[in-house]
């Protein structure tokens, strides 16, 4: 096992122990979804047509399928897959989130001309959201921090592994956290045990 799983297990009884209260507590309460079942992580990765990084697999395995974790907490891998997909199509996973730099889909030329068909109503409303499903493909949310703000594992592309912001919502775009999945959540953790609110993002330079 990752010796980085046993660090965040005893991590999360010093969190809980402390009876420590954080951004987003009330979304999760400090509970963890039960661990995900190999088989079913196996039947949603041959479903998808995708292999998940290493340490979140390990950690939907062995920690919890969701529930306590950053923002409003951490969702499951299958809320994951599906957030905001009306109809998540089968692909979705296998296309590549194709950046390493921050991206705003307004300053992509190819995205303001989609933009613009939108706005002119030339794309019905059923075109559009596909349109906008293939914008995030390769990543699965791992939890919303409020007002629409979400953070994205990449699990398909030259940055998997890693984690972004996904701004869209205020035109911000994506931009990089610069960590991995486990890295992600055990910021989170120190955070919190350094007597922080538990948004390290916030902080970064």
């Amino acid at each position: 096992m990752n010796p980085r799983i046993n660090s965040i297990k005893h991590k999360l009884d010093e969190v809980i122990n402390r009876h420590i209260i954080m951004f987003g507590f009330k979304g999760h309460n400090m509970k963890l979804h039960p661990v995900i079942r190999e088989i079913e992580l196996l039947d949603l990765e041959q479903r998808y047509q995708v292999r998940f990084p290493d340490d979140y697999r390990e950690f939907l395995l062995s920690i919890g399928n969701g529930g306590a974790g950053p923002g409003y907490g951490m969702e499951s891998v299958q809320s994951g897959i599906s957030y905001e997909r009306e109809v998540t199509p089968e692909d979705i996973l296998t296309m590549p989130f194709e950046h390493k730099l921050p991206y705003n889909p307004l300053n992509d030329p190819n995205w303001s001309e989609i933009y613009a068909l939108d706005e002119d109503r030339t794309t019905t409303d059923e075109e559009w959201e596909l349109l906008r499903q293939y914008m995030t493909a390769g990543t699965v949310v791992i939890c919303h921090e409020g007002c629409g703000y979400l953070h994205r594992l990449v699990v398909t592309g030259p940055d998997r592994g890693n984690v972004w912001m996904d701004g869209d919502v205020s035109n911000q775009g994506f931009i990089p956290m610069e960590v991995d999945f486990l890295g992600w959540y055990e910021r989170w953790q120190d955070d919190l045990l350094a007597g922080r609110n538990g948004v390290w993002w916030m902080n970064r330079p």
